[in-house]
């Protein structure tokens, strides 16, 4: 099978000002690293995203019945059916895969996760980020599961360290980095992430941000930082790449 890479060369070319949209990421990134801008970002996404009653419900189940295989094969196999429904519309023998494959790729990483279990974003180090590739890279590989999925099923297994990402997102970050391997690129893109919590750390406290997040009034539900990084990049980060996309199509029709 062949697997497309996270943004191809060729992608890059098609870009009509590369230089203009990785600045305005690197731009966008330095201001998350405000506590108040953060939490800007995480407001535009209260008010644009509908589903994020599934993923409070799924979090609260592994939060309320624990760290099971089970539990968490479950959460993780009920927010990839809600959130990644193209991936299983187009092929549905991933849709009769996902649950198998996710209890298999739990079980068999169950050490490197347990290593990496007490670590929360802004902590990770040189080794750690080695672990993150490895499991990003068993998980992602996986025809049912795929790249956006991987991130999602790590992040219900550790929601305070794995950041999720899609398509849009990737894209923009891979523009900070050299590598087209699938696995370093989410290494890379989780070593952005954990540089923007040293960063809040400094600020702020988790604790806090959770509580002064727009959506916890509404929900009383505690987000973690990877999770508020996450919401920053969907109302942020996704637009920067919408434009982009748009400014590709007009160079190209022109």
């Amino acid at each position: 099978m062949v697997r497309r890479m996270p943004i191809s060369y060729e992608d890059f070319r098609r870009l009509p000002e590369p230089d203009q949209f990785k600045n305005e990421v690197l731009a966008s990134l330095e201001r998350m690293k405000q506590p108040e801008n953060l939490l800007e970002g995480c407001a535009k996404y209260v008010a644009e995203e509908k589903r994020e009653g599934v993923y409070v419900v799924v979090l609260e189940y592994v939060e309320r019945h624990g760290q099971s295989s089970q539990v968490v094969v479950l959460a993780a196999q009920t927010l990839l059916l809600a959130w990644n429904t193209p991936l299983y519309c187009k092929k549905m023998s991933r849709l009769q895969k996902v649950g198998p494959d996710l209890k298999r790729l739990f079980e068999a990483n169950a050490a490197t996760l347990d290593k990496v279990r007490s670590k929360t974003l802004g902590q990770l180090s040189g080794e750690d980020f080695v672990k993150v590739r490895d499991l990003f890279h068993s998980f992602g590989s996986c025809d049912s599961i795929y790249w956006t999925g991987a991130s999602k099923a790590l992040h219900v297994a550790n929601p305070g360290l794995f950041v999720m990402w899609d398509r849009d997102i990737r894209t923009m970050y891979h523009m900070l980095h050299d590598s087209h391997d699938p696995s370093t690129c989410y290494a890379e893109f989780m070593r952005s992430c954990n540089d923007i919590a040293k960063s809040l750390a400094a600020c702020t406290t988790e604790s806090e941000l959770s509580l002064r997040h727009p959506g916890f009034e509404i929900m009383q539900f505690r987000r973690t930082l990877a999770k508020m990084i996450d919401e920053y990049n969907y109302a942020v980060i996704k637009p920067i790449a919408k434009r982009a996309k748009a400014s590709t199509a007009l160079s190209q029709a022109s």
